[in-house]
This record gives C-alpha cells, sequence and structure tokens, in this order.
C-alpha cells in the first residue's frame, strides 16, 4: 500500500458527459480527478456547465485536483502564425476560467500540438534495430 494519493485522468471518458461518469469514478474508489477539457466531456466554454461539474463533484466528496488544457492540432501557443497563436492563447485563456471555476490546485497545458516528426526514422541505426528487435 502506497501514501501517495491517487486520481484518475477524466480523458478515459472523454466521449462521455462529466456529469455521467463521476459517480463510476467515484464509486471505483478515487476521490481525485484531473478533468479533460475535451468538448464532448465538458464545454469549458459553458460556465454554467463547469458550474454543474464542480457542485457534482463536491457533492461526491471528490476534489478536481488538475484541468488538463485543450491540446489539438489547432491550438499551438507557439505558432509562427500570429492569428493562430491568437486564437490559441484565447482558447487557453477560456480554458484557465473553467478551472478557475472548478478550484483545481494544477493547470496542465502543452504549449504546442504533437507534431510529426520531420524526418522518417532511420532504419539504418544500429542500435535501434538492437532495441527493436528485443
Amino acid at each position: 500500500m502506497t501514501s501517495w494519493p491517487i486520481g484518475l485522468s477524466t480523458g478515459c471518458f472523454y466521449h462521455q458527459s462529466i456529469l455521467d461518469c463521476l459517480p463510476l469514478i467515484r464509486e471505483s474508489g478515487f476521490s481525485m480527478i484531473e478533468v479533460c477539457s475535451s468538448p464532448e466531456h465538458v464545454d469549458f466554454h459553458d460556465a454554467d456547465l463547469v458550474r454543474r461539474a464542480t457542485q457534482r463533484i463536491n457533492e461526491l466528496g471528490m476534489e478536481a485536483y488538475s484541468f488538463h488544457a485543450p491540446f489539438a492540432q489547432n491550438i499551438d501557443i507557439a505558432s509562427s502564425n500570429s492569428a493562430q497563436r491568437t486564437e490559441s492563447v484565447a482558447e487557453i485563456f477560456k480554458a484557465a476560467e473553467a478551472a478557475t471555476l472548478l478550484r483545481v490546485h494544477y493547470f496542465v497545458l502543452h504549449p504546442g500540438p504533437k507534431i510529426p516528426p520531420l524526418f522518417p526514422p532511420r532504419n539504418d541505426c544500429r542500435e535501434c534495430n538492437t532495441w527493436s528487435n528485443r
């Protein structure tokens, strides 16, 4: 048994409303959660929905410990395109407002989207091939 508190990311349920999955998460023994920002899960643009989620979290004796900001191809606060960067920053700030309503301790943020590598992996790398053959 560990003395570390263990929470669960609601990202496991990103295609389901947070209001529907909270009881299941609590019944599974988790009281601490990281809230996923998937629009189907919790539309952080809808302050009333976020407030209802906060209320439900409290009713279930849970704690929203962190909020995972949106992470998508079109959200890139480090973009060299000023219009995309401006829109991305606005989206992150809107998510931060929702995190405030949820009263989280931490706001998890990726500065840019996952980008495929510019160059394909090398197959002639002896060390790489050694590891991949294990």
